[in-house]
């Protein structure tokens, strides 16, 4: 039996390997899913697989596993954001991608801003998904986690990572709490995804993020989604970078889930067709039903070697929106 996905391959930045693939054809769409990811799990679950294939329908899909996570290098240390947005850009120049459309979601948003504000040149559009652009509280950012929040992921990470028991999936995908073969592929999901230290190294990545002062900077197009229930990342951190990039696109998505994979993911595949080609052809449009078509640039990952990777300036923390 055929394996469900494309053929893995490997960009590099300083060093670390950066797993990808390719699938479709059309306009250059990057895919870095947040939270926790594996590129080739991702294809055994039938709905992702199917909301995986409408992208690929209308876009040359580049799929990435952000460094720590799936088959990418693991950390040793806690990752900067300066480096994320390089692993972007890397993974670019692996497929021979001159600009890309970079879809960010959870915990991949905030370099997905950060490339487009840095290095326009690079890319095509921005897709924000249930994602935020700081992730901490502050006095003028009230809707970000406190304290208490980081405390009782740590405790969840440290005790049931891998595990959906108790009111976890209530929380982070209640659309499928009926659905027991969705979260057993979920708790092997963050397993074969994440080491526990891993996530925790993310974590600590993820409480110093803060690019709301490159929000105004943005003049890529831009599509800004948010499901209106989101339990862990409440609309309020959609409608921050909203209301701050200029001329961006604002879609309400129906549902509570924070796992991008749960809930109604047609919409978003409606509304990522219609930023990046200008049509809605719905589900029908899918010409890669039983078939993943994909491409690779020969010789593109050995290229990406031997050029230097890009550099940013990311803000600091205390920087203001």
């Amino acid at each position: 039996m055929d394996q469900p996905w494309p053929a893995i391959s490997y960009a590099w930045n300083e060093g670390v390997a950066l797993a990808y693939h390719v699938a479709g054809s059309g306009p250059d769409l990057l895919l870095a899913p947040g939270s926790v990811t594996h590129i080739e799990v991702l294809w055994e679950q039938p709905r992702v697989k199917r909301f995986l294939t409408r992208l690929a329908g209308f876009s040359r899909l580049i799929l990435t596993d952000p460094r720590g996570l799936g088959l990418s290098d693991r950390l040793t240390e806690v990752p900067t954001l300066d480096e994320r947005v390089a692993d972007l850009l890397s993974v670019c120049d692996a497929v021979g991608s001159e600009r890309a459309a970079l879809f960010g979601n959870a915990d991949t948003g905030p370099a997905c801003i950060a490339a487009a504000a840095l290095h326009p040149d690079r890319v095509s559009g921005l897709i924000l998904c249930g994602t935020y652009a700081e992730a901490m509280r502050d006095e003028d950012y009230p809707m970000g986690w406190t304290d208490d929040d980081w405390s009782d992921f740590e405790r969840f990470v440290k005790d049931d990572w891998g595990s959906t028991r108790g009111d976890r999936i209530d929380r982070i995908a209640p659309s499928v709490a009926g659905d027991e073969a969705f979260q057993r592929w979920l708790a092997g999901l963050m397993r074969q995804g994440a080491s526990p230290r891993a996530v925790l190294l993310l974590a600590e990545m993820t409480r110093e993020v803060d690019v709301r002062a490159l929000l105004p900077r943005i003049s890529v197009p831009t599509l800004v989604m948010h499901r209106t229930g989101d339990r862990v990342n409440p609309i309020a951190h959609g409608v921050y970078p909203k209301e701050r990039i200029p001329g961006a696109r604002w879609v309400e998505l129906p549902g509570d889930d924070f796992v991008l994979w749960a809930g109604d993911m047609d919409t978003i595949a409606d509304e990522v067709e219609e930023f990046l080609t200008g049509q809605r052809r719905g589900p029908a449009s899918t010409r890669i039903v039983a078939t993943v078509m994909f491409t690779d640039i020969v010789g593109s990952t050995e290229r990406s070697r031997d050029r230097p990777p890009p550099r940013s300036s990311a803000p600091e923390r205390s920087a203001g929106p």
